[in-house]
């Protein structure tokens, strides 16, 4: 399964913290908000983001070898997709099958198979951000 960490619009209630930063890149004691979604996520096989585009070339240069923001992120694998501002002190409640968990109107934790993964249509990362 893949991770995704991603960057809900919600990045600029931490302003002015993630005007340089992405929100799981922001310290909470010890670690980063990323660090801990990945500590608590342990069954992924990779780790990809979906950042502002402003800040992408500044997180593949702090994440090499690491996707992101490619489309091909979407495909191929298993997804778990995983809001930035998380505080994942325990386990992530990931859903069992494809689903989602919402914050209010706010997508926190998604879970998609392979099979619809395949689907999503080719411009995913730009309805993303």
């Amino acid at each position: 399964m893949r991770l995704i960490i991603f960057e809900h619009e919600g990045y600029e209630l931490l302003y002015p913290l993630t005007y340089l930063r992405a929100t799981f890149e922001l310290r909470c004691g010890h670690t980063t908000l990323g660090e801990k979604i990945c500590r608590e996520t342990c069954y992924t096989t990779e780790t990809a983001y979906c950042v502002r585009e402003i800040l992408a070339p500044i997180i593949k240069q702090r994440f090499p070898g690491s996707k992101v923001n490619d489309p091909l992120m979407f495909k191929g694998e298993n997804l778990l997709l995983v809001d930035g501002r998380v505080l994942a002190l325990d386990k992530l409640p990931v859903p069992e099958n494809d689903g989602i968990i919402l914050h209010g109107d706010s997508p926190v934790i998604a879970r998609i198979s392979a099979d619809k993964a395949k689907k999503l249509p080719a411009d995913t990362i730009a309805n993303f951000l």
